[in-house]
C-alpha cells in the first residue's frame, strides 16, 4: 500500500493538475499536520495540486489546531467554473486518521452563480496567505490550548470597532490596525481562542489580507 501511495503521488507530478470537473470523492493520506512546519505547506500544495484550476475559489474554510501547531482538523468550501456550469467541492482533513477528503457537492449552472461566485477571492490567494502567514505568532498571544481560524472567501467593507484587527503584509506578518475612520475591504479570517472545554473566549482577533482603504459614510459590520 504504501508502494502504491508512493507510485500515485509520483503520477501526479509527472501528469500536472488533474481535470477538476472529473473529480470524484476520494480520500489521500497524509498522516500528521504541524501548521508551523513544511508538512502544512505540503497539506495545501496537495490540495492546490489536486483540484487546482484558474477558476477556482473559496467560499470559506475553518481550521482548527492546538497550541503545539498540530492541526487538528480543517474544512475548505470551494467553488470550480466551467463555462456552463460551477461545482462545489468541500475538502477536509481529520487529524484522528491522518486523511485528506476530496468530495463534490453539488452542480449548479452558470447564471444561478454568477454574481456571488465574482465576489469571492481565488482559492490560490488564500492558500498562498495561509502558507505565509506567521502562525507562531497567533499560538504565541493565545491565551487558550486551542485556536479556530474561519476564513471567509467573500471581499467585504468592514467598519472595524469592536475587535482586535491586525492586517498581514506580504511576509505574512501580524501588522496592528491603526483605525482612521476609513472603511476597510479586504477578505478576513477570524480568530477564535477554545478552552479545553470547548467554551470560546469573547474577544476578537480578525486578520485581514488583499485589503484596501477607502472612506465612505456607508460603513460595514464586523460580523
Amino acid at each position: 500500500m504504501a508502494l502504491f501511495g508512493f507510485l500515485f503521488f509520483l503520477l501526479q507530478l509527472i501528469m500536472g493538475p488533474f481535470d477538476t470537473f472529473t473529480l470524484r470523492e476520494e480520500t489521500q493520506q497524509m498522516g500528521q499536520v504541524t501548521i508551523t512546519d513544511e508538512s502544512f505547506d505540503t497539506l495545501m500544495t496537495h490540495i492546490d495540486r489536486r483540484i487546482g484550476d484558474d477558476s477556482l475559489r473559496l467560499e470559506q474554510s475553518q481550521l482548527l489546531f492546538d497550541q503545539g501547531g498540530n492541526l487538528r482538523n480543517a474544512t475548505f468550501e470551494l467553488i470550480a467554473k466551467s463555462p456552463k456550469r460551477f461545482i462545489r467541492y468541500e475538502v477536509s482533513y481529520q487529524e484522528v486518521t491522518g486523511t485528506l477528503t476530496y468530495r463534490p457537492r453539488e452542480e449548479v449552472l452558470t447564471r444561478s452563480l454568477e454574481v456571488y461566485y465574482q465576489k469571492l477571492i481565488d482559492a490560490s490567494t488564500s492558500f498562498q496567505t495561509l502558507k505565509t502567514l506567521s502562525i507562531k505568532q497567533i499560538l504565541h498571544e493565545s491565551k487558550t490550548p486551542y485556536v479556530e481560524m474561519d476564513l471567509d472567501g467573500l471581499y467585504e467593507t468592514f467598519s472595524l470597532q469592536d475587535a482586535t484587527v491586525l492586517l498581514i503584509n506580504d511576509q505574512g506578518e501580524l501588522i496592528p490596525y491603526v483605525n482612521t475612520g476609513d472603511d476597510v475591504l479586504a477578505n478576513a479570517i477570524r480568530l477564535t481562542y477554545l478552552r479545553s472545554d470547548g467554551q470560546s473566549l469573547r474577544e476578537k482577533t480578525i486578520l485581514l489580507y488583499n485589503y484596501s482603504f477607502e472612506t465612505s459614510r456607508r460603513k460595514g459590520v464586523v460580523r
